[in-house]
């Protein structure tokens, strides 16, 4: 294992607890979760604490952990009831001051990802949740496009979400706002947003910076569940956003597509 790698550590190394916990979800992920792995043990920070929750995979998965990882990350292997059962989980064991959920596939931007993006937020102590942008990588043309973190208005958030891979939480705001809706499948970020911003005033800022890369093809991305995340994402809207605040903000997104902007 490299210096750096030695790095990170796992929630027994110290009593002290971390800065940041890195929250890693996979299911039968034997081909993409390696990057991953190495992304977050390269890192140059000794402040993270990393975490990988396994949904009882029936690949190599666990193998591919076992090696690449060597020990440093910790892992756990048992059946889960979904991707936001998963995170649930991880945010129950998890003992950083701010928490990253970078799943299977996705890596960080570079070595220095972790360490930029701390002393970012320490320079504005005072939001809930920081996000940014992330770079969208497509494995099937080799091709990258840059994805800037979204304006976290009401009416941005009405248009979408936000970069799940670039969000950076306090664990206070779990505390105070609670977990992922287990009953959303594939759009349990986007509930949540709206919930913290809509109900508990949650306070967001946008860094301007890139922290992730997103691996396109995952269930979010395939297009095999175009109509489950659009039908999820209105139940969110409908919860949090009224008929008025739902007619304004689908003007105004109807007149910025006409001009152009």
């Amino acid at each position: 294992m490299s210096q750096s790698a030695s790095k990170t550590r796992s929630p027994a190394d110290t009593e002290v607890a971390p800065r940041l916990s890195i929250i890693t979800v996979c299911k039968n992920a034997e081909s993409i979760i390696g990057s991953t792995i190495h992304s977050v043990l390269q890192q140059s920070s000794s402040e993270i604490e990393f975490l990988i929750l396994d949904g009882d995979s029936t690949d190599d998965t666990m193998g591919v952990i076992q090696q690449v990882g060597k020990g440093a990350p910790s892992v756990s292997s048992e059946p889960d009831n979904g991707i936001y059962h998963a995170m649930n989980k991880g945010i129950q064991r998890a003992t950083g001051e701010f928490l990253l959920f970078l799943n299977a596939g996705d890596t960080l931007l570079n070595t220095q990802t972790v360490e930029s993006l701390l002393r970012v937020i320490d320079c504005s102590p005072s939001a809930e949740v920081y996000h940014g942008a992330v770079l969208w990588f497509d494995p099937k043309t080799a091709q990258s496009r840059y994805k800037p973190g979204r304006r976290d208005s009401h009416a941005n958030l009405f248009r979408g979400a936000l970069n799940h891979q670039a969000m950076f939480f306090r664990r206070e705001a779990f505390d105070r706002i609670g977990a992922y809706d287990e009953s959303f499948r594939l759009a349990g970020d986007y509930e949540w947003v709206l919930r913290a911003k809509r109900k508990h005033h949650c306070r967001f800022e946008r860094l301007d910076a890139c922290s992730s890369v997103f691996l396109l093809g995952g269930h979010s991305t395939s297009g095999d569940h175009d109509d489950l995340i659009k039908s999820e994402c209105k139940r969110a809207r409908d919860m949090y956003y009224g008929s008025w605040d739902k007619l304004k903000y689908r003007v105004w997104i109807r007149a910025r597509k006409i001009l152009g902007i």
